[in-house]
């Protein structure tokens, strides 16, 4: 182990006491150092020509604006299709929400059991610390909203990511 960190380290610096890439020597940089020994802030000296200086810009006026507005095209016969309206949110709006969605099923189809979360993003409805059953999302949302409402995650593994949704 020591081995080979000693040759990495000597690999890398090694190009601090050798030449470039293209076998130069290597560079003769000095610190800016005054007489005494402190370190000085020098001023940087240019290491090409001077810098070009460009022409002033030409002003141009501005436009003067005009109060006609441009012809708009006339409406066309035809009519846009109308398009179907998305999935519409119906709850619940957060994590209690969700919770109470879980409970109301277990209390329905789970013969009283609690409802609670799964470590895979689902519900289960538990009694006496044994499993009863998995919570039907869709059936959830259909017993509390409506029968045509259907239930969809924003995470698959969050269970109190589910929201009841209609078409």
């Amino acid at each position: 182990m020591f081995t080979a960190t000693a040759l990495g380290l000597l690999l890398c610096v090694q190009p601090l006491f050798s030449g470039g890439d293209d076998g130069s020597a290597p560079s003769s940089w000095q610190p800016d150092t005054v007489p005494d020994g402190r370190w000085s802030m020098g001023v940087a000296q240019p290491t090409a020509g001077p810098i070009p200086t460009s022409a002033p810009a030409a002003t141009t006026a501005a436009p003067e604006p005009t109060s006609a507005a441009p012809p708009r095209p006339a409406p066309t016969g035809s009519a846009r299709p109308s398009q179907t309206p998305g999935p519409v949110l119906l709850g619940p709006s957060g994590k209690a929400g969700v919770q109470d969605l879980a409970q109301e099923y277990c209390d329905r189809h789970g013969g009283g059991a609690s409802a609670g979360p799964r470590l895979d993003g689902r519900w289960q409805c538990v009694r006496l610390l044994l499993f009863v059953s998995i919570v039907d999302m869709d059936v959830a949302c259909a017993d509390t909203y409506d029968k045509a409402a259907y239930a969809q995650t924003s995470d698959p593994d969050d269970a109190y990511a589910w929201r009841c949704y209609q078409r």
